[in-house]
């Protein structure tokens, strides 16, 4: 696994875990759609504060939008795994 920071433009991966685990993250990131197990691609790292434009896979019923922008703050304590 790969923190999420580190996944290069482009490149698919799966949510293995995140290593930051306060209720206040965790909760936000299920409103992002960020959960264990959903696949994601980085679409484009925003020189100005490396953030990070993030497309989301999954399910069609879902609520929760294709597209988010995460913080360096957030995508440091995510790891994915590529598929």
């Amino acid at each position: 696994t790969v923190r999420l920071s580190a996944l290069p433009i482009g490149m698919r991966a799966e949510v293995a875990s995140v290593s930051l685990t306060t209720p206040e993250y965790l909760r936000y990131l299920d409103r992002l759609g960020l959960r264990i197990g959903v696949v994601l691609s980085v679409v484009e790292q925003i020189a100005f504060d490396q953030s990070r434009l993030i497309r989301l896979e999954h399910a069609p019923d879902q609520t929760t939008p294709n597209e988010v922008i995460v913080t360096s703050a957030v995508t440091e304590n995510v790891l994915v795994a590529p598929v």
